[in-house]
């Protein structure tokens, strides 16, 4: 355990705060085989088994057209078949139109940031619009998935502040009380879903929603219970994706989550400056079968580097090895548009890789059309 300690202290000491909130011998407790993993298709998770993080409205992020989406909804086998992937969509961001992060800022926690927010996922031609639209022009030939790709929405967080948030129900509103923060997320999920039934898609469901912060401090904790009320009583589901070591992880189902998926957080630059092991893998699953969470599948653009395509092979590897993939619901980021640039790139090592895991979700899709 000193070993473990140390590697704490180490961690601390290059300013990766994660890593140093929880007390970590919980981490590397001897497990039996038992997995206790939600399950891979049922409904804590409103029955989706892979869930992808879109990250969409950023200036300098990509544009998810139609064209970008497709390779995200379904995969092309080798005799030109389609073979649907993920059957979730996490639409969210936290930077705004000025580049700035929306989170830990204050002037950006307000109704115009907010509605900005909304109107780029719900823009058309664009991310949930672009993956309707992929879907219809699967339908047109015929080729439907055994069941409708469903969408889930990512609540900004109502930082707290003396700011003026904009008006709710005719009333200015400063987000200086919880009452008032609890309000706020309650507005932006009553647009959510005005705006989800005015677009009426036909090949698509709202799940349900997800807590932005993926940690519960700073005063964050107090607004969550709420909001999950809120979100049951409109017959969703609540979703969270909180770091490695971030405060309240273990605690999810006392928060008020449907689910919670644990971030490994293995495949960064900042894990790899501090010379993490891929031990990681091991420590995340533990966790999340200790406290029955489901993980989270971690790559991006740095996929082209040989370094991270070995750190990606570690998640793959881990993961058979961990059982995840056989009985686990998996959240996978990927950046902002690695997905999809691994599909098309000319280089037969990334593009080895997203076929890999692609055929894995494959399999894993079909399995749930199983248990559907």
């Amino acid at each position: 355990m000193i070993k473990y300690k140390f590697f704490v202290l180490l961690i601390a000491a290059l300013g990766i705060s994660a890593c140093n909130e929880v007390d970590f011998e919980e981490y590397f407790a001897e497990l039996d085989n038992t997995r206790n993993y939600p399950e891979l298709f049922s409904a804590q998770t409103n029955y989706v088994t892979d869930l992808c993080l879109i990250y969409n409205g950023r200036p300098s992020g990509i544009k998810y057209t139609k064209e970008i989406m497709r390779p995200y909804v379904y995969y092309t086998d080798k005799q030109g078949n389609p073979n649907f992937l993920f059957d979730g969509f996490l639409m969210l961001e936290i930077v705004g139109p000025d580049g700035r992060p929306i989170y830990t800022q204050p002037d950006n926690t307000n109704t115009t940031l907010w509605n900005w927010y909304l109107d780029k996922q719900f823009q058309e031609g664009i991310a949930i619009s672009a993956i309707n639209q992929v879907l219809d022009s699967l339908a047109k030939q015929n080729v439907v998935p055994e069941r409708k790709r469903k969408i889930v929405m990512g609540i900004p967080v109502p930082y707290q502040s003396n700011m003026a948030f904009g008006l709710i129900g005719g009333k200015e509103m400063k987000l200086n009380t919880v009452e008032n923060r609890a309000a706020a997320t309650k507005w932006f999920i009553d647009e959510t879903l005005r705006r989800w039934d005015e677009k009426n898609y036909q090949h698509l469901e709202l799940a349900g929603f997800y807590y932005n912060e993926e940690h519960a401090r700073d005063k964050g904790d107090s607004i969550i219970p709420i909001t999950a009320q809120y979100i049951k009583s409109k017959s969703k589901t609540f979703y969270w994706i909180p770091y490695f070591g971030g405060q309240g992880a273990k605690d999810w189902k006392k928060l008020g989550f449907d689910v919670a998926y644990q971030q490994p957080n293995y495949f960064f630059t900042k894990s790899t400056a501090a010379g993490m092991p891929a031990t990681r893998i091991n420590d995340a699953t533990h966790f999340a079968s200790k406290y029955g969470m489901a993980l989270e599948f971690e790559f991006d653009d740095n996929i082209t580097d040989t370094l991270y395509q070995r750190k990606f092979n570690e998640y793959y590897n881990g993961f058979v090895k961990e059982k995840v993939f056989d009985s686990a619901p998996i959240a996978y980021y990927e950046g902002g548009g690695a997905w999809y640039r691994m599909c098309t790139n000319p280089n037969a090592k990334v593009n080895d890789l997203y076929h890999k895991l692609a055929e894995m979700i494959i399999s894993r899709q079909k399995k749930a059309d199983l248990l559907n």
